[in-house]
């Protein structure tokens, strides 16, 4: 478990990533579910991979969450780290899935840049943002979609 963030003086924004989910318990970011019929708990791991653009890991789940909080007309998203053997550094890439009637704008892209300054920080921007007509999934995934919708 990490100690502290940089630049977070009075400690609230570890206090936000780690522990405002759930009064007085540490929240990582792994994603887990109930089976609705036979109550297990399904432990999914990481739901994100590390990203590090300049020296900075944080994980694409972090992007997701503000994704999902603050563009409901965003119908799935996906972010990935992509850094060739040219590139000096990662460059962060975030791929959107607009949901049926919705449009992908430049007004849409500079919301979610600001949207993801202002809750997490400047660094976890990504660099580029684009619309996708499809986003790849495995069968498990499929599988834990549907499950989560019963």
């Amino acid at each position: 478990m990490p100690v502290y963030l940089w630049n977070d003086p009075d400690g609230s924004r570890y206090f936000g990533a780690y522990f405002e989910k759930y009064d007085n318990v540490w929240t990582h970011g792994d994603f887990v579910m109930f089976h609705p019929v036979t109550k297990n708990l399904l432990f999914l791991g990481r739901a994100d991979g590390v990203l590090n653009p300049s020296g900075v890991r944080f994980g694409s789940a972090e992007i997701y969450s503000i994704i999902e909080e603050k563009f409901p007309h965003v119908a799935d998203s996906i972010c990935v780290g992509q850094r060739r053997p040219t590139d000096s550094d990662e460059s962060v890439m975030l791929f959107l899935l607009m949901k049926p009637g919705e449009k992908f704008t430049t007004a849409l892209v500079n919301d979610v840049k600001t949207a993801i300054r202002k809750g997490l920080s400047a660094r976890h921007v990504p660099k580029y943002v684009f619309e996708t007509p499809d986003i790849p999934v495995s069968s498990f995934r499929v599988f834990a979609i549907h499950i989560a919708d019963v």
